[in-house]
């Protein structure tokens, strides 16, 4: 009887030597392997927990075969180097023109950053409300005689006193009694004297029992507003006027002057002859000078 497996061996030398190749022997397919076991119906994750650095990471199964359950450790990393820390230094603060942006100009310098802010001015705003400009100026009776302060004509009344002049308005030569304007502009002029003329004759004569006071430019006849009245019996008696007078030139000079042709006299009840004590309450000269504006302004 031939050994099979004698064969094949011889068989398989013979073909080695003559084709140089190896013979491949296909036998028939074996039997169909059992059945493995079930896999994990359901996987979920249920924890994950950081871990200590250096610590290995793993994962563990909390739940069963069926139904698996991972819970996660993952370590801690390694603490890193320490930074480099900036320093921030702010070293201007300028004003931009209104209606640009505002902007901050870091100049970086190593780790320090050198700053330079440039913050816009904000619209022009409305107009604020005027200022209310006035100066008072006043003559106190300091007279003691019975007749009054005498004025001849053509002469200037005196003016003793600048009262109130909070905002440098005018200027007041109290020797001369001269006002001269600092601000150029619309004025209101206003002035109260008491006053009566020097009697001529018994009768009354109406050209002559005359007191008339102006508010005009020095050594000229440009008066700007004026007051005259008749008296009677030598009886002094109050005078008062208001007008509007526009300045120029702030060189010139005014005054209150008597504009009769004769001498005139100031004159206001004695101050002890009152119940109050105050120079204000017998003034002979009383003058309010209020500032308007420009034209335009």
């Amino acid at each position: 009887m031939i050994d099979p497996y004698k064969k094949i061996t011889t068989d398989t030398e013979c073909l080695k030597k003559r084709c140089l190749c190896t013979p491949v022997i296909v036998g028939p397919t074996g039997p169909q392997g059992p059945i493995g076991p079930a896999g994990p119906a359901t996987i979920s994750v249920g924890t994950t927990v950081t871990g200590d650095p250096g610590e290995s990471a793993s994962v563990t199964n909390s739940g069963t075969d069926t139904n698996a359950i991972l819970d996660f450790v993952i370590p801690q990393g390694q603490k890193g180097n320490d930074g480099i820390g900036d320093t921030i230094f702010v070293r201007s603060t300028t004003t931009g023109e209104a209606g640009t942006e505002a902007k901050v100009i870091d100049n970086k310098v190593n780790n320090t950053h050198v700053l330079d802010f440039v913050i816009p001015k904000g619209p022009i705003g409305p107009a604020g409300p005027t200022l209310f400009r006035s100066a008072y100026l006043v003559t106190f009776n300091a007279d003691k005689s019975d007749t009054g302060v005498p004025v001849e004509p053509e002469a200037r009344l005196p003016i003793s006193r600048l009262e109130l002049d909070v905002s440098n308005l005018l200027e007041l030569d109290e020797k001369e009694g001269l006002i001269k304007f600092n601000v150029a502009g619309y004025y209101r002029i206003f002035f109260t004297v008491s006053a009566y003329p020097s009697v001529n004759d018994v009768e009354f004569d109406p050209t002559k029992d005359i007191v008339s006071i102006g508010f005009k430019e020095t050594n000229t006849d440009n008066v700007y507003l004026g007051v005259g009245q008749w008296v009677y019996n030598a009886e002094p008696v109050e005078l008062s006027a208001c007008g509007i007078i526009a300045v120029v030139d702030t060189a010139v000079t005014y005054e209150l002057s008597n504009l009769g042709k004769y001498k005139i006299f100031l004159q206001t009840p004695d101050l002890t002859n009152l119940s109050s004590k105050s120079y204000f309450s017998n003034s002979l000269v009383t003058l309010v000078i209020d500032y308007l504006g420009k034209q335009g302004a």
